[in-house]
Order: C-alpha cells, then sequence, then structure tokens
C-alpha cells in the first residue's frame, strides 16, 4: 500500500476524527513545526524536559474538541522524560500563529526548540497511559458504513456554555421560589397558632359550662337550705306561743280527726 506522510512521526487518529502528529526527536519536531503546522492547527507541548512537540491538524477551522485536546497531551506527556520517570505532568496547547522559530535578541534556539508567545491553555495532569493499535483498510463497497463512526459526539464546550445560560436564567426563578417558599411557611405557622388558639378558647369554654351545670345540679343548695331554716326557726316560734311542739301538734291533730270520724 502507499505510505502517508504522517507515518514518519508518532500519531494516531483522535476519537473525533482529527489527526495527530508528534515528533519522535527533536530533528522531527523541526520538521513537524516548520513544514507541517499551519493555520487553524493546534500545538500541543510541556514545561519539561523531552516534551515532544504535538500538532493537531486541523483543516476545517472549528474548534477542537477537548477530548482530542486531552489525547494530544497525553501523547506529548508520554513521549519525554515523565514515562521512565514516571511523572505525571502537564500539557498545554497553543494556536499556530503562535508558535515562532524566531529567537528574542541575544538568545539562540538550539534544533526543535521553539518560542511560544501569548498565552498557553494548560490542561489537567495527564495521565501516563498509552496503547497501540492495528490499522486495516475496509473494501470501497464499506465506506460508506463508516464515514460516521469518528465524529464529535459530546462538544463539553457547548454544554457548559449552555448550563452556564440556564444556571443563569434560573437563578432569580430560584430565588423567588426560595422566598414563595419561606411565605408558605410563615402562613401555615400562622394557621397552626389561631387553630392551637382557638381549640384552647373551646375547651376553656367547655370547662367553664361544665363547672356551671355542676354548680346547678348541686342538692346542696346554700340559698334553699337557709330558707329552710328560716322556716323552721318561724315554725317553732309559733308553736312555743301557742305551748306546744308543732310536729307532735300534727300527730294530735290526726287523732283528733280520727275521733271524730268515729
Amino acid at each position: 500500500r502507499e505510505v502517508h506522510w504522517f507515518e514518519k512521526f508518532h500519531w494516531f487518529i483522535s476519537s473525533e476524527n482529527y489527526l495527530v502528529i508528534g515528533g519522535k526527536n527533536a530533528q522531527d519536531n523541526e520538521i513537524i513545526v516548520k513544514r507541517y503546522l499551519h493555520k487553524n492547527d493546534i500545538y500541543v507541548h510541556g514545561d519539561f524536559h523531552g516534551a515532544a512537540s504535538v500538532v493537531i491538524k486541523n483543516p476545517t477551522g472549528k474548534p477542537v474538541p477537548p477530548s482530542t485536546l486531552q489525547q494530544a497531551a497525553v501523547m506529548t506527556v508520554c513521549q519525554s522524560s515523565s514515562w521512565a520517570a514516571n511523572v505525571v505532568n502537564t500539557a498545554y496547547w497553543v494556536e499556530a500563529h503562535q508558535v515562532s522559530k524566531t529567537a528574542p535578541t541575544g538568545l539562540y534556539l538550539p534544533t526543535g526548540s521553539f518560542m511560544v508567545r501569548g498565552k498557553r491553555n494548560y490542561l489537567p495532569p495527564m495521565p501516563l497511559v498509552m496503547g497501540y493499535g492495528i490499522m486495516f483498510r475496509v473494501a470501497d463497497d464499506c465506506i460508506e458504513r463508516h464515514k460516521n463512526d469518528r465524529q464529535v459526539r459530546y462538544n463539553v464546550v457547548d454544554d457548559m456554555q449552555q448550563e452556564e445560560k440556564q444556571n443563569e436564567a434560573t437563578a432569580p426563578r430560584k430565588n423567588n421560589n426560595k422566598k414563595n417558599d419561606q411565605q408558605q411557611q410563615w402562613q401555615q405557622q400562622q394557621q397552626r397558632k389561631k387553630k392551637k388558639s382557638v381549640k384552647k378558647q373551646q375547651k376553656q369554654e367547655k370547662q367553664s359550662e361544665s363547672s356551671s351545670e355542676d354548680d346547678e345540679d348541686d342538692p346542696f343548695d346554700f340559698d334553699v337550705t337557709s330558707q329552710f331554716i328560716r322556716q323552721l326557726s318561724g315554725a317553732s316560734s309559733a308553736s312555743a306561743a301557742s305551748g306546744g311542739n308543732p310536729l307532735f301538734n300534727d300527730k294530735n291533730n290526726d287523732s283528733d280527726d280520727d275521733d271524730d270520724d268515729d
């Protein structure tokens, strides 16, 4: 088969179908940057000894997905001295126009070294993990089936922006909901207090009614008793004036009545 131009370097196809190439030595790094680093491409490197110069080819000019950036960073770290030292390091990426071979005045850049100007976009620490793959060629009649195998299936950047917009939009709603919940809780507490006070009043009224009923049903009424005593005292005074006990007088009267009947 025909050998592709990138096969003389370290290379792989990312999960989003981007070609990623890296130099095997300083001479390869020089060739990659000078000859194959074009506009819209991404340059990945690291601030440690032996870091490989890795280039992500981006002919479409669209933003490179984070997954491809991370995979290229893993390649940069693993192709450096960090692999032998078993040390985890971080890599960064910049755009193609930020990489230059022009050194500042009085300085010299050796083969495979470059100047990076502007902001460096650092990535999280990359694991020292590498693998290998088997390259094969599909038949011409099967190409149509595999056209969409390697595409951006999860754009993290767009999703993060959408989440931020949603959070900003829902923030005032959440605050309003909290206020409404607090108002509802306060109203419920007031209603509970009212119910408790009403029940307490009703209980007191029932107790007062029951006590008044008990007073009315009491057989030993002081007023009735005192009136009866006054009647007895009046009757005793009348009998004393007539010279006899009224109780015995009643019996005598009964006996007299019986005699008259006889």
